[in-house]
């Protein structure tokens, strides 16, 4: 079902391979999509550095500001806003070139010596900072406008293997690429930080810049930082040629399905999620690893694609098949296809695909869509009701949403409940380290399904909720040993009466008023629910055994 959706997607020209800098988790050894990447921000405090790039031929410095020190050695270009006006000021001796707006905060103290547009600068030369990289390419000022004057100095070091924007100036320029930095996150430049890791290289360029009189300044940043959401390794943008989904081609009609969602809560929509939506980033679909649905893609050296949608279309084609194979690796690669444009062998791309594809093509792979099952699936979609913590806007709600309007044209599902996470006495996430992690099983086996279900109940599903075993205990008791007891005391009474239940009963009022009140409660617990509001429901539940208990059994 899955390479049937690629063949479609391939089809519709929204399957494509390109070469970009992405994110890319040297510890995994591959690239993370852009939802992938969003799961895993956090606040860390890096070190942050000024250093000083003498312009050639002059007794002057371009100060650049940059939180990534490794990336320094594989500089090529500086970049300017063209619409910018720079200083020339005297900061202790230096004549240092900043933006003007970010000098006071920047230096304090200084004399301005000169001024002049960020255009003015275009095609100045400038030595190199960190010369180990054997190259005069490049080494100059570009135009940039993606250049602010927000942080930093107003003057951005271009390293393209290392940064989109930084890739795009190169092309433009017509440079060539330097990759500096192996796929295990290890400098590979010859230097004396070859073979270390990116992070611990750092510290080491930070140091030799000091030493050799180019750094004025380092500062402690607190910035979002993505880390992988698979191994908690830090990311880092790497240039990779990988196959993606086009997003960002059908982007307007992705955006406008999501309005066909009810979401709860409903600010979700056009939110967290519809914003993101609206980014309209390109899924990099493929993965540098070996265990995966494995991306049916043959190629051949002229370039001809051939896109099997079932296995019988591949081995339809193939000239040769393995014995007994399956399809993952190592016997998918090992089967042999003619290119039927050429002539000559096509071999597979030798990649598995992004797990969430896999999770997002459950609503239509689960019928084995389009192979059979065709009216099953047709009355089973759109998906009444999807429910997942608040982080799966990033991962399974995308997924799934992405996938079905390109392919059908259409939401996916029609009714979400995103839950927020189950925190601690003290409101903070659980950890194991800490030791306030909850077994849900043994508290099951102690208080019961029912209790810890409606304990859950006890507020909006998409609100945090501190959690402690004394309160669902406590809870527990309050009401469903409310419940039990009102039952006792009603069973006891009856048996010492000898009361058995007639067919015709002649009711008093009191008791058409607890039959009115458990008609309107279910009714009411019916609508709430119906409408993904479970907590309202609990609200009403709670009202009904305070009127069992505390009127109708005193009055009785």
């Amino acid at each position: 079902s899955e390479w049937w959706a690629l063949k479609e997607l391939y089809a519709k020209g929204l399957l494509f391979k390109d070469f970009r800098i992405s994110p890319y988790c040297p510890r995994c050894g591959t690239t993370l999509s852009a939802h992938e990447v969003a799961q895993g921000y956090r606040e860390i405090e890096d070190f942050s550095i000024y250093v000083k790039f003498k312009v050639e031929g002059k007794d002057e410095y371009f100060l650049v500001w940059t939180t990534t020190p490794w990336t320094l050695p594989a500089n090529e270009y500086l970049a300017v806003n063209p619409d910018f006006n720079y200083i020339l000021v005297n900061y202790k001796g230096e004549k240092l070139w900043i933006v003007e707006e970010r000098a006071k905060t920047v230096l304090k103290r200084y004399e301005v010596l000169d001024s002049r547009p960020g255009k003015s600068f275009v095609g100045t030369r400038y030595e190199q900072l960190v010369p180990f990289l054997k190259t005069r390419a490049g080494m100059y000022v570009v135009d940039g406008n993606f250049v602010t004057k927000e942080d930093g100095s107003g003057i951005v070091h271009i390293a393209p293997a290392f940064g989109s924007d930084d890739y795009s100036v190169m092309k433009k320029e017509k440079g060539e690429l330097y990759v500096t930095v192996n796929e295990s996150g290890k400098i590979s430049l010859d230097s004396p930080w070859k073979g270390l890791d990116v992070q611990v290289a750092s510290d080491q360029i930070i140091e030799y810049l000091r030493k050799g009189g180019k750094l004025l300044k380092t500062e402690k940043a607190t910035h979002s930082y993505p880390f992988c959401w698979r191994c908690d390794t830090r990311l880092i943008y790497y240039p990779v040629e990988s196959w993606y989904i086009g997003v960002s081609k059908a982007k307007d009609q992705i955006v406008k399905y999501n309005q066909n969602v009810h979401w709860n809560p409903e600010y979700i929509r056009d939110g967290r999620f519809g914003n993101f939506l609206n980014e309209g980033k390109d899924w990099a679909l493929s993965r540098n690893r070996f265990w995966g649905t494995p991306l049916p893609i043959w190629t051949c050296e002229d370039g001809h694609v051939f896109i099997p949608g079932s296995k019988k279309e591949l081995t339809d084609r193939a000239f040769f098949i393995p014995e007994n194979f399956e399809l993952h690796r190592p016997m998918v690669d090992q089967i042999k296809v003619k290119c039927n444009e050429c002539g000559k062998e096509m071999k597979r791309e030798p990649y598995p695909i992004d797990t969430w594809f896999d999770s997002g093509s459950a609503f239509f792979a689960q019928f084995h869509y389009p192979f059979e099952n065709i009216e099953l699936f047709s009355e089973n979609s759109p998906v009444d009701f999807i429910s997942e913590a608040m982080d799966q806007t990033r991962g399974w709600f995308y997924s799934m949403h992405v996938i079905s309007s390109l392919l059908f044209q259409r939401n996916a599902y029609d009714n979400v409940v995103v839950m927020e996470f189950v925190m601690n006495s003290k409101g903070e996430k659980m950890s194991k380290s800490r030791g306030d992690t909850v077994d849900p099983l043994q508290l099951i086996e102690k208080i019961g399904t029912d209790s810890l279900r409606l304990f859950f109940f006890q507020g909006p599903p998409w609100k945090p909720k501190r959690f402690t075993e004394e309160g669902a205990v406590e809870f527990s008791r309050k009401l469903l040993g409310t419940i039990y007891n009102s039952y006792l005391l009603f069973s006891t009474n009856a048996r010492l009466d000898h009361w058995e239940p007639k067919e015709e009963t002649i009711i008093s009022n009191l008791d058409r008023w607890i039959y009115d009140r458990n008609n309107e409660c279910v009714s009411s617990v019916i609508k709430h629910m119906d409408e993904y509001n479970p907590h309202l429901a609990l609200d009403d539940i709670r009202e009904l055994v305070l009127d069992l208990s505390q009127w109708y059994l005193r009055l009785s």
